[in-house]
């Protein structure tokens, strides 16, 4: 909110929508600034601190979207990069005489991360201290990433049996049994989608793969890991509440992989 005249700053709405999925939610990592009559009387740690929500990307809190009377969160989605805020200012109320410049960065520094914000500024005046183009349809459109990601050392998303430990963050194949993955897909819609993994380090060697979600399973076929985003097959899905399941094991010995993203791409 940027604005002249004489109030008194009462609350933040904000929804945010990352458009680069490969930094799922860190443009909330961005600090608050308030300038109030040319004083920058405030200036935060981040904004998941300035609503109340720290260590926002953990189980238990912010992402379960909890929330109280005067803070809390709207929605968290990291698959989707997407979470949002509310804040009442109600005896922290901020007063302004002359003019008020209340932000908030989107990204760790310089607003270095790629994302849509959409935020209602709430204040008490006795006239309006600033003229905003009012709302329409399309400013009410949802963006839609055409790559869901989940990553491996953030989210319950994914779960590990067999041979497949997380190490510094990643997935890593580990011995030459069977190994399996499970991608909670509940926030998905229904269809059809090409499944990546992102790995660390590109080798030559090969691993095998077998998909399913909840139907007949792919069948085993083997899979080159010479590139970084490596195409694991198609799944359907069909019932958000069946994971989507990827099996492995190891062509040889040598054969590695290691990966910190799943990537889902609905094949329209």
């Amino acid at each position: 909110m940027k604005g002249s005249g004489k109030g008194h700053y009462v609350g933040t709405l904000l929804q945010s929508q990352a458009t680069e999925f490969t930094n799922f939610t860190e443009f909330f990592e961005g600090d608050d600034s308030t300038v109030i009559d040319g004083n920058n009387s405030i200036h935060g740690t981040g904004s998941e601190d300035y609503f109340n929500g720290g260590w926002y990307a953990q189980p238990g809190g912010w992402v379960e979207k909890l929330g109280g009377p005067l803070h809390g969160c709207l929605d968290y989605s990291l698959p989707f990069s997407r979470t949002g805020g509310y804040r009442f200012y109600i005896t922290d109320k901020l007063p302004f005489s002359k003019n008020i410049f209340h932000s908030i960065e989107h990204g760790p520094e310089k607003n270095n991360r790629k994302v849509w914000y959409t935020s209602v500024a709430f204040y008490y005046a006795n006239q309006p201290v600033s003229i905003n183009a009012a709302p329409d349809n399309e400013a009410t459109i949802v963006f839609q990433p055409d790559t869901i990601t989940f990553y491996t050392r953030l989210m319950q998303h994914l779960t590990y049996n067999g041979n497949i430990v997380l190490k510094d963050g990643n997935a890593v194949l580990t011995g030459n049994e069977n190994a399996a993955m499970n991608i909670n897909v509940n926030e998905l819609k229904t269809g059809k989608y090409k499944i990546y993994l992102h790995q660390e380090n590109i080798n030559s060697n090969q691993i095998s793969v077998n998909i399913a979600a909840g139907r007949e399973a792919s069948g085993w076929k083997a899979i080159s890991l010479n590139r970084n985003d490596v195409y694991v097959g198609d799944v359907e899905i069909y019932d958000q509440g069946i994971p989507v399941s990827i099996l492995f094991k190891k062509e040889n010995e040598e054969s590695r992989l290691i990966f910190n993203r799943v990537m889902l791409v609905p094949i329209k």
